[in-house]
């Protein structure tokens, strides 16, 4: 995992506030095929809960994923903790509420999914797709 650390100021109210911002990438264990790209953005307002901004880079191409909430972590790849047909997936958490994002060997092809974690249980077949991924990935 390579972590990059960003420092910047910024001026509120006549006082200057520093923000340490961490990015990191987990990379899969399937080839280096699949790198997920963690950027912490912040926290948001309402409960302090850490927001992520979340990024998938294939060999070829980089695909945005979205921003969510909580502590992002890699799903081990050589473990029964993959769905099936998951190639590789994260997990952002926080208090009881849990999202799944994943990269899924479908029909026509592979995609990124979404699923929510309910009460501990995760559904594949309540996934949601985001994106399809392009032919060759």
């Amino acid at each position: 995992m390579r972590l990059r650390w960003l420092l910047f100021a910024a001026g509120i109210g006549g006082a200057v506030v520093f923000v340490l911002l961490v990015a990191h990438r987990v990379q899969s264990n399937t080839s280096s095929r699949y790198e997920w790209d963690i950027q912490s953005v912040g926290t948001r307002a309402a409960d302090q809960a850490p927001l992520n901004s979340v990024a998938l880079q294939t060999k070829t191409t980089g695909y945005y994923v979205g921003e969510y909430v909580g502590t992002c972590r890699a799903i081990n790849e050589t473990s029964s903790d993959l769905l099936p047909g998951e190639l590789s997936a994260i997990v952002c958490s926080w208090m009881d509420n849990a999202v799944e994002i994943g990269v899924f060997d479908g029909s026509p092809g592979k995609d990124i999914r979404e699923i929510e974690h309910s009460k501990g249980s995760r559904d594949p077949f309540q996934a949601r797709v985001l994106l399809p991924l392009n032919t060759n990935e």
